[in-house]
């Protein structure tokens, strides 16, 4: 199945997806909203743009899968799996939203890894965006802006430090606090050392998973302890209780 549907796009009322199913078989489309299925589809069609209207969305980020099952010999194939993450606003409402479409829960070390994002931030000409943890930092390779304290506490808690501009109240400081009602999902990056001891390169980064916010302490900087969806994998665990 595959789809030229825009998730780049802000929604502020109904979206319609479009998909092309291919198979020339009797199939059932399932598309799922924030997990949810919403809606099903039997259709011979194949190679021929259909399309689901789905109604208006309330302001955040929210995801977006679609696929299709078949049944062949007796036996129930897949077909792949699209996924898009989208924004939908909601008028006069300022909240910025940050929406990404990555899914890889791990990667070769030295690869190169690109990690797509769209952010609404209509209160701002830029928005100020952190996608990543490390472990240990130096003097000379971080500003002072920038040198967090970040460790895990426990397999399934994380703390994490926030920039020292960044306080309680801001909007910023309040997008932490209250994502998860805002629609914003928290994917948890961390490495050890920002250079690759053996290649001299960038190091690479390792995708703990997705958590919500549990609670914090101090302003300018916040530090937030994060629960994991999770447990941090053992191998990781010691790496990972290093502070800087």
């Amino acid at each position: 199945m595959s789809s030229t549907f825009d998730s780049g796009t802000a929604f502020d009322g109904i979206i319609t997806f479009t998909y092309v199913p291919v198979g020339a078989i009797s199939k059932t489309v399932h598309i799922l909203l924030d997990g949810k299925e919403i809606a099903t589809v039997t259709t011979t069609s194949s190679g021929r743009q259909m399309s689901y209207t789905i109604p208006a969305q309330k302001h955040g980020a929210h995801t977006l899968e679609a696929y299709f099952d078949a049944t062949v010999n007796g036996q129930t194939i897949e077909s792949n799996h699209l996924y898009y993450e989208i924004i939908c606003v909601e008028s006069l409402n300022t909240t910025p939203i940050i929406a990404t479409s990555f899914q890889d829960s791990a990667v070769a070390q030295y690869t190169t890894l690109a990690i797509p994002f769209t952010v609404y931030d209509p209160a701002n000409l830029t928005a100020e965006v952190e996608l990543s943890v490390n472990g240990n930092k130096s003097d000379k390779d971080y500003s002072p802006t920038t040198m967090y304290n970040d460790y895990s506490i426990s397999e399934s808690l994380f703390h994490w430090q926030s920039q020292s501009t960044t306080a309680e109240q801001s909007p910023i400081g309040q997008h932490y606090i209250h994502h998860r009602e805002r629609g914003s999902r928290v994917l948890l990056f961390v490495r050890e050392f920002k250079t690759d001891s053996l290649s001299g390169g960038a190091a690479a980064y390792t995708f703990l998973g997705t958590a919500n916010y549990l609670r914090h302490e101090g302003s300018r900087p916040m530090n937030i302890t994060w629960r994991l969806d999770r447990p941090i994998p053992a191998k990781f665990l010691k790496k990972t209780k290093g502070t800087s």
